[in-house]
């Protein structure tokens, strides 16, 4: 019996945010977007609420344009639970740095439902990211 998209075996939590990560870091916002479940949440330093998919979304391709590398560091799973390291290389007319993340993920149904990001919001990194999105 061939293969469908009903019968397709779900990938493994680890599989599903890394293939999100690169989509969202490689500029690839519609792949990323098909990544992420509709009740999508996600939280980050310097917010004051959790976010929804469409906050998360918004900009994104300004974004990943400041972004010139990504990399895993490390990544590891535990039931639906991934956790994940990256460093990014940022680049904007003001200069360029690099920046160590963490995120924390939720899968469920193979999307990422939830995640968590964690990162130094005084790296010379964020705020390049910052002032060029002003």
């Amino acid at each position: 019996m061939p293969l469908t998209p009903e019968t397709a075996p779900t990938p493994p939590p680890a599989t599903v945010v890394a293939d999100f990560l690169a989509a969202f870091f490689s500029g690839d916002i519609a792949r990323a977007r098909t990544a992420v479940s509709e009740d999508f949440s996600f939280r980050a330093p310097l917010m004051t609420t959790g976010g929804t998919e469409a906050e998360f979304f918004a900009g994104a391709e300004r974004k990943t344009e400041l972004i010139q590398d990504f990399r895993i560091l490390r990544l590891w799973e535990d039931g639906d639970e991934v956790s994940c390291v990256y460093e990014i290389d940022v680049r904007t007319p003001a200069g360029h740095a690099s920046m160590l993340l963490h995120e924390w993920h939720v899968v469920r149904e193979g999307r990422v439902a939830e995640t968590t990001m964690i990162f130094d919001t005084q790296a010379q990194a964020a705020h390049l990211i910052h002032d060029a999105l002003r």
